[in-house]
C-alpha cells in the first residue's frame, strides 16, 4: 500500500494492478463525467434515490452484483474529469460475512492479499496501489449500534447483508503545459504553518478538487504557501506534495466560512474560491476549498484578505 502521490503519466496504468484490473473488465475509468453522461445518462438509484451515472461496461467488476457499478451524481461534479469514486453491492447470500469472503476471495484472485481495515462496526479489505483504492466493506448486524437504521435497508433488505465495493481513482492528472508554466514561475504571497491544511481530505470531497490538483515538482520547492504564477493568470497554493492551481479566469470570488462544533470544541474556518457549475444553466457556481483551519489563530483571515486580493 502507498500513500505517495502518483500522476496518471503513459506508463501509470501498467504500473497499477488495479487500473489493469479495470481496463481487462472494461471498466471506463479514463472517461469524463460528460462523456460518461452522454454515453449511460443519469438515472435515479433503484435502491437508494439518489441519482447515479450507471457503468454498463462489458464485464461485471465482479461476479454477484446485485446493485451494479456507478458513480454518484450531483451538479458539483466537474465535467471534464473522471469521477473519482464508483461503486457497487455484491450479494450472493443473506449472510453478509458469506458476502464479504465472495468478494474477497475475487478482489484477492485478481490483486492478491488485501490489507484489513476494518473499523468498530465494519468488516473491510483494502487494495491500494497508490494509483487506486477498492473497498470491500460489511456492517455486520452484531457490530451495528441499535439504534441505528437506513430506510433503503427497511425497503430492500438485502442491501443490509450485501458487501459494498467501492473503486477509488486516486491519480492526479499531470500538468498542461500552461499550469506547468505557472508552477515554474511561482511567486510566494505567504508561508503556510502546518495550521492550516492546504489538501482536501483526499477522500472527503476531492472529486469537486481533483481538476484543480497536482504533483508538486522540483520547480516550486520551497516549502509551504500560498502565491500566484507570474502573469498572475493563476492563484497557488503549494502544500508538501501537492500544487493547487486556480486559474483565475474561472474564479468568480472568495468567501471565508465558519463552522461552530456542534459539541462546544474548536471552530472550523474553510477558505473557498467560487467557480462555474458545469450542470447548471443558470451561471450557478460551486464552492472550492483552498484552505481549512481549526482554531483561531488569525492565520486563515490574513490567507482569506490575500485570496480575495486576487479574486476580487
Amino acid at each position: 500500500m502507498s500513500d505517495a502521490v502518483r500522476e496518471l503519466t503513459a506508463d501509470g496504468e501498467q504500473a497499477s494492478p488495479i487500473l489493469r484490473f479495470l481496463s481487462a473488465r472494461e471498466i471506463p475509468w479514463r472517461k469524463s463525467v460528460r462523456t460518461l453522461i452522454d454515453q449511460y445518462g443519469i438515472e435515479n438509484d433503484p435502491w437508494y434515490g439518489w441519482k447515479i451515472i450507471p457503468i454498463r461496461s462489458g464485464t461485471p467488476l465482479l461476479e454477484g452484483l446485485m446493485v451494479p457499478l456507478a458513480a454518484n451524481f450531483d451538479v458539483n461534479l466537474n465535467a471534464g474529469y473522471p469521477p473519482i469514486y464508483l461503486q457497487c453491492h455484491l450479494h450472493v447470500s443473506d449472510d453478509a460475512e458469506e458476502n464479504f469472503r465472495d468478494a474477497t476471495r475475487q478482489l484477492e484472485a485478481a490483486l492478491g492479499p488485501g490489507q484489513n481495515s476494518s473499523l468498530s462496526n465494519t468488516h473491510a479489505m483494502r487494495w491500494d496501489d497508490g494509483y487506486a483504492r477498492i473497498d470491500a466493506t460489511i456492517w455486520p448486524a452484531h457490530l451495528r449500534a441499535s439504534k441505528m437504521s437506513n430506510p433503503a435497508h427497511a425497503q430492500h433488505p438485502f442491501l443490509a447483508s450485501a458487501c459494498h465495493v467501492g473503486v477509488s481513482l486516486k491519480y492526479l492528472t499531470p500538468m498542461s503545459a500552461a499550469e506547468t508554466a505557472w508552477a515554474g514561475s511561482f511567486a510566494k504571497l505567504r508561508d503556510v504553518s502546518e495550521d492550516v491544511s492546504l489538501t482536501y481530505p483526499f477522500w472527503d470531497g476531492a472529486q469537486y478538487t481533483r481538476e484543480f490538483l497536482r504533483k508538486r515538482g522540483a520547480a516550486t520547492d520551497g516549502g509551504r504557501a500560498l502565491g500566484v504564477s507570474a502573469d498572475g493568470a493563476a492563484l497557488i497554493a503549494a502544500d508538501t506534495e501537492t500544487l493547487s492551481l486556480y486559474p483565475l479566469a474561472r474564479v468568480h470570488g472568495s468567501a471565508l466560512r465558519s463552522v461552530p462544533d456542534e459539541r462546544d470544541g474548536p471552530t472550523t474556518h474553510h477558505l473557498t474560491v467560487q467557480v462555474p457549475k458545469d450542470f447548471t444553466a443558470d451561471g450557478a457556481c460551486r464552492d472550492v476549498e483552498i484552505a481549512r483551519q481549526v482554531g483561531e489563530s488569525g492565520e486563515i483571515e490574513e490567507l482569506a484578505a490575500l485570496v480575495k486580493s486576487r479574486t476580487g
